[in-house]
């Protein structure tokens, strides 16, 4: 067969981005099948993840595009008074597509492939270009980062069904959202998420001693639940007071300005100072959750917490939310424990693993075994693979 001519368009250069670092790895996977020429899009010249693909021999290109996705949090009336430079960002965003068109129109380009539902350029590109359109959706949008497409959520959905010729899903939940609204679930599919086996660190020993060292990752906001933990190890401490466990928060305040600072006047109205640290954003993830022995996961509405299968990677227990992606990684008492949502269950969860070392080995071993398995043999990328290679 011959090689398809793919162009790649990505939400951000950041290489440590979730949703890019994903990309990259199954990039990194269509490349070595030898069936793709592959040229990455990138919203900004430079940045990590270009860098990367070049180490692969991929090249990589800038347009301006991006920034049409509006905080919701936000009030409605600032919204409103924004919406006019939302629609100069829409034309600058089409001008860039006529630009690309023009630059790949004699490349005889076969397919555009959109990272995140959260950009638009690859889709009106693909358009242009009157070629197959793929695209996968890492995100709720709204009921995971509280934004949304500023033209609402039925365009941003009808306009992926219009483009695409297969949608790729994160997670099922993800995919049965959007396929109950607009995108035909006949050309919609479920991955999940691949990771190179560099994430895989397995502990050389669990600790059975008595300081239960618990996790939690990502930026600090109200939708990732930082504060929830917090309540949660103060219950656990009224329970039982002979339970010393301390929690380790990494990620940066951001704009939740006002979350953070709540949180931080109650741990230390709680006497909770020695017992809760706060890293701000962690480089080197891989040293830190060598030292963990507990995760949490307590986003309300995960697509698909990459830090519970980063957090299994490394044979860490963890302990999620029963909502969205999250019941799709931890099966309850096998490979972790989920619980209902309140501070108070979380920390009964939390001194469950903590009076019963046992079992929280057991089930850190389980969740390894399983995320190895499921995560770190190209698994997603060989259903990219596969569905686009059907639609030729």
């Amino acid at each position: 067969m011959d090689r398809k001519n793919m162009l790649v368009v990505f939400h951000s250069g950041d290489r440590n981005s979730g949703a890019t670092r994903s990309a990259l790895q199954t990039v990194t996977y269509l490349n070595k099948t030898g069936k793709y020429e592959i040229e990455a899009i990138f919203p900004k010249p430079n940045g990590t993840a270009a860098e990367y693909l070049e180490t692969l021999g991929i090249k990589s290109h800038s347009y301006a595009y991006g920034g049409l996705m509006q905080n919701l949090s936000q009030p409605l009336l600032k919204r409103m008074i924004k919406f006019p430079i939302m629609c100069l960002r829409m034309l600058k965003m089409k001008s860039s597509v006529k630009q690309a068109a023009a630059d790949f129109k004699d490349k005889g380009i076969d397919i555009v492939y959109s990272n995140t539902s959260s950009i638009v350029f690859g889709g009106f590109l693909g358009q242009k270009l009157g070629c197959k359109q793929a695209w996968h959706i890492r995100e709720f949008r709204h009921l995971d980062h509280n934004i949304g497409f500023f033209l609402g959520e039925k365009y941003i959905m009808k306009f992926i069904d219009r483009c695409a010729d297969v949608v790729f899903y994160v997670s099922k939940c993800v995919m049965d959202y959007h396929i109950e609204k607009y995108i035909d679930a006949k050309k919609s599919f479920v991955t999940y998420n691949c990771y190179d086996k560099s994430f895989i660190c397995p502990k050389k020993e669990i600790n059975f001693g008595k300081t239960l060292n618990v996790l939690i990752a990502g930026d600090i906001k109200p939708s990732k639940g930082q504060f929830d933990c917090v309540k949660a190890i103060k219950i656990a401490r009224d329970r039982q007071p002979e339970a010393d466990m301390e929690l380790h928060i990494a990620g940066r305040a951001g704009s939740a300005a006002a979350y953070y600072n709540s949180m931080l006047n109650y741990i230390s109205e709680n006497g909770l100072t020695d017992k809760i640290h706060l890293y701000g954003q962690v480089s080197d993830m891989f040293s830190l959750r060598k030292q963990m022995d507990v995760g949490i996961v307590a986003s309300t509405n995960e697509a698909l917490g990459r830090t519970a299968i980063e957090g299994m990677l490394s044979m860490m227990a963890i302990t999620g939310r029963n909502s969205a992606g999250t019941t799709e990684q931890i099966k309850h008492k096998e490979t972790g424990l989920l619980y209902d949502g309140t501070p108070e269950d979380l920390a009964e969860q939390l001194l469950y693993f903590y009076n019963n070392r046992s079992e929280m080995k057991k089930m850190a071993e389980n969740g390894f075994n399983e995320c190895v398995e499921l995560y770190t043999n190209d698994n997603a990328a060989k259903i990219v693979d596969r569905e686009i290679s059907r639609l030729f």
